[in-house]
């Protein structure tokens, strides 16, 4: 199949742009893909040092957590965003940075048990759950309508 930018009839100069439109886009999403890569490195390792030390189950695996992600299109998934959003933010913590979630905590680290979300997502989840952060992020909504 020849895509337009591809078709002899295409700009000389305008398959040129694309091309480098298209490498520019490849560059951006392996460098996404590198900087997940590196934060699941460091949860996954965090999570089998829980596993020692609070004598939780786990059984959590870069490659499982990859595929997680890769699963869910490199979005969160709890809420779809995508991660390592560009933001300003005041602290070095990037809200938008993959974190693993147990759903059920006291199921330890199992991959039947986790799923791979925002570092924020799972910060509101942890203590609560979902329905408490439904809760409240309706209620946040509304008023915020309302304004």
């Amino acid at each position: 199949m020849t895509t337009v930018a591809h078709s002899p009839d295409f700009p000389r100069r305008a398959r040129s742009r694309a091309r480098k439109v298209t490498a520019a886009a490849h560059t951006i999403e392996r460098s996404l893909r590198q900087r997940i890569e590196g934060a699941l490195r460091v949860r996954v390792a965090a999570a089998k040092c829980r596993k020692v030390s609070k004598a939780v189950e786990s059984d959590l695996t870069l490659d499982w957590a990859l595929a997680e992600v890769e699963r869910n299109g490199l979005r969160c998934a709890v809420t779809g965003i995508p991660f390592f959003k560009e933001v300003k933010r005041a602290t070095n913590w990037d809200p938008y940075a993959p974190s693993i979630d147990r759903i059920v905590p006291a199921r330890g680290y199992v991959q039947s048990n986790c799923r791979i979300v925002l570092a924020s997502i799972n910060a509101a989840l942890s203590d609560w759950g979902e329905e408490v952060f439904a809760d409240i992020a309706k209620a946040f909504l509304s008023r915020r309508e309302g304004r």
